[in-house]
């Protein structure tokens, strides 16, 4: 058995029902050994990375709403879509998720991705002279079938 799929014996026991997404495959490269695929679709990113152009001054943070999903190779995330981190407490070095970042974050997931749950996270790194904004996404490392769990 290959790493990955060790891995998946662990999630699965707290994912509860990943099965949401249905039969769907992971589009990436068959056969990847990572140990977790992730899928992040072009609408979401291109979300995120308007999101980062919008602000070279501040760090600027959010997350990653999709579903858990499981094909014959394993468990894999689908990123769906991205909620921006508003009312987050941010500067030139740091970013910090508000309580009503969260409010912010989890009144979006109702109305617009009911059937979504939170799978990561993400923030910038701002311009130096020498190198283009970093990006960091970070995927939750507790999966829970609840997804008002704030398990990081």
């Amino acid at each position: 058995m290959w790493p990955a799929r060790k891995l998946t014996e662990g999630f699965r026991r707290r994912l509860g029902d990943h099965r949401a997404c249905g039969a769907r495959p992971f589009p990436g490269p068959r056969g990847a050994t990572a140990l977790l695929r992730v899928a992040l679709e072009r609408a979401p990113y291109a979300e995120l990375i308007a999101h980062a152009k919008e602000s070279l001054e501040q760090e600027i943070c959010g997350v990653l709403a999709g579903t858990v999903c499981e094909d014959q190779e394993g468990v894999f995330v689908h990123v769906a879509a991205v909620i921006r981190g508003a009312a987050a407490a941010h500067g030139s070095t740091h970013v910090t998720f508000t309580q009503e970042t969260w409010n912010h974050i989890h009144q979006t997931l109702d109305r617009e991705f009911p059937k979504l749950q939170i799978v990561g996270w993400y923030h910038s790194h701002q311009v130096s002279a020498s190198n283009f904004p970093k990006w960091i996404c970070s995927y939750r490392k507790t999966f829970s079938p609840d997804r008002r769990s704030s398990r990081w």
